[in-house]
């Protein structure tokens, strides 16, 4: 199972902790400037220690701190108006950014690894776009 990082040691991250413990048996917290070895009994790491295979979610109070956490280490972009169907996965290799297009639609259980252009359907393990079928006027 995949480690979540939750990045920011402040109130956010631990109103966050309560709620990731559910889904996570290894949670740890990362921050810049870690005060200790520890947050909420959990290990206190430095961001250049994030894995590849780390999941990652911010827990920044402002926005403009939040976007800049997103824009350093968010693999993974989805635009405006795409729609990710129930347990699909989305996932980057860590190396480039992956992005679900605008208005695209992933289908439920896919296994998405690669852009997703604007407008397309995916769906399968691993995700391919669908052909569109158009009826004949008539």
């Amino acid at each position: 199972m995949a480690r979540l990082v939750i990045f920011g040691a402040g109130g956010c991250g631990g109103d966050l902790l309560r709620a990731a413990t559910y889904c996570y048996a290894d949670v740890v917290f990362a921050d810049d400037n870690p005060r200790g070895a520890e947050y909420f009994g959990r290990p206190l790491i430095r961001a250049e220690q994030m894995r590849d295979s780390d999941h990652f979610t911010p827990a920044v109070g402002d926005g403009a701190g939040r976007a800049r956490l997103i824009e350093r280490f968010a693999y993974v972009r989805v635009e405006d108006f795409a729609t990710i169907g129930f347990s699909a996965t989305v996932r980057s290799n860590g190396r480039r950014p992956l992005r679900i297009g605008r208005a695209a639609k992933v289908g439920c259980g896919a296994m998405v690894m690669k852009s997703v252009p604007d407008g397309a359907t995916v769906a399968g393990n691993p995700a391919r776009p669908l052909r569109e079928y158009v009826r004949a006027a008539g």
